[in-house]
């Protein structure tokens, strides 16, 4: 079906990515953010619109942040892992397949894509963009 595109944004297949605690993740981040309080000179970081990150504290995940703007990021032992949420293409250009008389057809298409939770784009997966391209056929 040419031209024919479906959103798929229903609140059934989204979970909810768990709401950062940024200036005490963790107990040993604060000690030493106490004691290298100068540090906090460079805790300011920005998070774009359609942007999300999740926030990992000594190679554990804390949590995520979802809205766009300025935050304020204990700067010790914290670690952003930010991923684009905007709408985003994939070509798939001149796919050989046969039918069921075995008769080759050729197959291309778009697919349309968006990434929802910045925890299962950046943390159970390594890439997800490179994922879904290494999966796609071209």
């Amino acid at each position: 079906m040419a031209g024919s595109y479906q959103d798929v944004d229903t609140e059934s297949e989204m979970d909810e990515d768990t709401q950062a605690n940024l200036c005490c993740p963790h107990p040993l981040s604060a000690a030493l953010s106490i004691i290298g309080f100068p540090c906090w000179l460079t805790s300011i970081r920005t998070i774009e619109q359609n942007e999300q990150a999740a926030v990992m504290t000594w190679g554990q995940y804390r949590g995520s942040i979802v809205e766009p703007g300025l935050q304020i990021i204990n700067p010790c032992g914290v670690e952003l892992r930010k991923v684009s949420t905007a709408r985003q293409t994939l070509d798939i250009q001149n796919l050989k397949c046969t039918d069921a008389r075995g008769s080759p057809i050729f197959v291309s298409g778009n697919v349309v894509y968006r990434i929802y939770s910045a925890k299962k784009a950046k943390v159970d997966v390594k890439d997800a963009t490179k994922y879904l391209h290494e999966q796609s056929p071209m």
